[in-house]
């Protein structure tokens, strides 16, 4: 080993949320390493998470599947390793002549003293930018107060002399070449990802569980990970908040079908708990996974599983193949929001839909395919790989597919939809901070945006409006209540994050 990077210092803090970490590389190659309880670590790397790979490898970068971060020394090269997901990102900042980077935004703020910039007013709309730009985009910081902090996705980093950043593509699966392929790459990234969480080489292991709809994502994730084991699911059974249907999307049937015991839940359980406040969501506006948290107390100690990125990767519409995983809108952000919860509570969180991803022109030409066509039903929702999958894993059709309803989509519209002990103290926060009450600017572009929306729904039903803005507007379409909400929840993660550092120096 060369003596760029000879060694990492490891400083656990059992204060910390158990799966966070923040690293800190001086110009002088020390590189010092906070964690939680929870973080794997050897002398040459560390990790929070699972890859489809042997654990005792020790080599999270280098897996085609990784639900999780971490980093390696390397033959002297220091590499931080983000999730093969859209999910699991690294930030960096350059603060005091030293490099900085985890896996959590409020944690790095946290150790370098910085927060976002009060006068910059779109941190939710740049947020949805960003997603809609993909991960090879140029455009990856958000603006703070001391310079400004970059996000990654998809991707290992790779620290250069003088603390420069590489980026370094992850490596991919090969290409299925028909649906056999695609079933055989899906499942066999399941198996050996979940046999990794259950290394019994490992500090803490993991038990698989997934969350399960009526639609056609989560059910095709189920059904390929019963053959991995997976035999326990989650479910809502109450009409998500806002989606117009009076119809649940309970996947009870589907699971039990399955063979699988199926726990149910309510969207707002979470509101009687009086423990989980919604400032936990919004470090990622728009916060859309909230209610995730009234299943909580399920996700100790497992990989969850669910569905996300099916809309993309299963669809027939050639509309949807698009390169450098790039996202249609908002709802593209689902799971990211998840990340200050699971690193909390301790589990790893695996959407298995983003295998092979990087394929997606060649798996929507498959679901496109003659081969495909006795699976394919015609219509907006049309998922003829998973389909297909579910037929031959004995579910009958009417148990499946037949409308789109975003089960575990949670929107916070307006103020009175947060729960009472939130409510009261996001308005707190707001009165001792009267510099992140909405302004005039964000007010009105806001509407103006609500009413193009309004005119694009009436000439073009089927259309995206989101897509027919120029990149300049796009970041106009998010509400200025996600900002607000985006500033308090930086407010309560920081403090949480430095609440654990003055424990620690206490009990030094």
């Amino acid at each position: 080993m060369s003596s760029a990077f000879p060694n990492l210092a490891f400083r656990m803090i059992p204060s910390l949320p158990c799966l966070s970490w923040c690293a800190r590389v001086g110009r002088d190659g020390r590189v010092v390493i906070w964690h939680g309880s929870m973080v794997e670590v050897w002398d040459e790397g560390f990790v929070e998470g699972a890859w489809d790979g042997c654990f005792t490898n020790r080599d999270p970068d280098q897996a085609p599947c990784l639900a999780g971060t971490g980093g390696v020394v390397r033959d002297g090269r220091l590499i931080f390793a983000a999730a093969t997901d859209l999910r699991g990102k690294l930030y960096i900042s350059r603060v005091d002549g030293a490099l900085h980077v985890s896996n959590s935004f409020a944690f790095l703020l946290s150790r370098t003293g910085d927060r976002p910039d009060p006068r910059y007013g779109y941190f939710s709309g740049e947020t949805l930018v960003q997603c809609l730009l993909g991960i090879r985009r140029a455009r990856r910081s958000l603006p703070t107060c001391l310079g400004s902090v970059e996000i990654h996705e998809h991707v290992n980093l790779e620290v250069l002399p003088g603390l420069e950043v590489r980026r370094i593509e992850k490596t991919p699966f090969e290409a299925p070449e028909d649906y056999q392929g695609y079933i055989d790459m899906v499942g066999g990234g399941i198996a050996r990802t979940l046999e990794n969480a259950a290394d019994p080489a490992r500090s803490h292991t993991y038990r698989p569980i997934l969350t399960l709809s009526c639609g056609y994502d989560s059910p095709l994730v189920a059904a390929l990970a019963r053959d991995s084991g997976c035999s326990e699911a989650l479910t809502f059974i109450d009409p998500p908040r806002y989606s117009g249907s009076t119809d649940d999307d309970s996947g009870v049937a589907l699971g039990e079908r399955l063979g699988m015991e199926v726990r149910t839940f309510q969207h707002n359980d979470f509101m009687a708990h009086g423990r989980c406040s919604e400032a936990e969501f919004f470090l990622h506006p728009p916060g859309i996974d909230l209610p995730l948290a009234s299943m909580e107390d399920e996700f100790p100690g497992r990989i969850l599983m669910t569905g996300s990125f099916g809309d993309c990767i299963l669809s027939t519409s050639e509309s949807e193949a698009v390169p450098d995983l790039k996202q249609s809108t908002f709802q593209g952000l689902c799971g990211s929001t998840l990340s200050e919860h699971r690193l909390r509570i301790g589990y790893l969180y695996f959407p298995p839909l983003f295998i092979g991803a990087s394929h997606i022109n060649s798996l929507i030409a498959l679901s496109r395919s003659e081969s495909m066509k006795p699976w394919s039903v015609g219509g907006d929702y049309d998922r003829p790989l998973a389909r297909r999958c579910l037929r031959e894993a004995g579910v009958p059709d009417e148990m499946f597919g037949t409308s789109k309803r975003g089960s575990a989509w949670g929107l916070i519209r307006k103020v009175g939809d947060l729960s009472e002990s939130s409510r009261e103290d996001f308005l707190e926060f707001i009165s001792r901070h009267p510099e992140f009450r909405t302004r005039w600017g964000p007010r009105i572009t806001w509407r103006l945006c609500r009413l193009f929306f309004s005119i694009c729904r009436r000439i073009a039903p089927r259309s995206k409006p989101v897509k027919l803005l120029p990149d300049a507007l796009q970041r106009f379409t998010r509400s200025p209540l996600e900002d607000q909400l985006f500033h308090w929840s930086v407010d309560r993660m920081t403090l949480r994050y430095d609440t654990a550092f003055s424990k620690a120096d206490d009990r030094a």
